[in-house]
């Protein structure tokens, strides 16, 4: 009986792992992730947008996610003394990811997107350090290669008064 029970724990084990497999064929590639903002100075209170755009610096075309806050890139903003304002919006719940949301990055090729709610951190007078992360993983419901990495953008400076 016991040796019938570790049998099946066995199976189902191996089951569920070759159904979550995901043998996606990583694709080489180097990118640059850019952020920047639309002011350097805001009042108190107000918002603005933080663009961010993914460059192919390389000389291989490569699939991308396409840019979506909290699904491909992260935003991170943080105090004068390193400590990370927290991020106020709440998290998605988003699902697997399929084929339709690569990208087609030629060498010299660019996507963008512009995160509008500034209003996700709660801003007082002072100085804020900006700056993003690009990142994709395996796991998904993905079956055509693609970019797995993570990239960290440049930091921006912003001053609220």
């Amino acid at each position: 009986m016991i040796v019938i029970s570790i049998i099946m724990i066995f199976s189902l084990s191996f089951a569920i792992l070759l159904l979550t497999n995901n043998n996606v064929q990583k694709m080489d590639g180097n990118l640059d992730l850019k952020l920047t903002t639309e002011k350097s100075q805001i009042k108190e209170g107000d918002t603005f947008g933080i663009n961010l755009v993914l460059s192919n610096i390389g000389n291989n075309t490569v699939n991308v996610w396409k840019m979506n806050e909290q699904i491909s890139y992260n935003i991170h903003v943080y105090y004068q003394n390193g400590s990370k304002v927290p991020y106020e919006c709440g998290v998605i719940q988003r699902p697997m990811l399929t084929n339709e949301y690569l990208i087609e990055l030629s060498p010299g090729g660019f996507i963008e997107d512009t995160f509008t709610n500034s209003k996700c951190w709660n801003l007082e007078k002072g100085e804020y350090i900006i700056n993003a992360t690009y990142q994709t993983s395996s796991g998904e419901d993905i079956t055509k290669p693609y970019w797995i990495g993570n990239i960290e953008s440049n930091k921006v400076m912003i001053v609220v008064k």
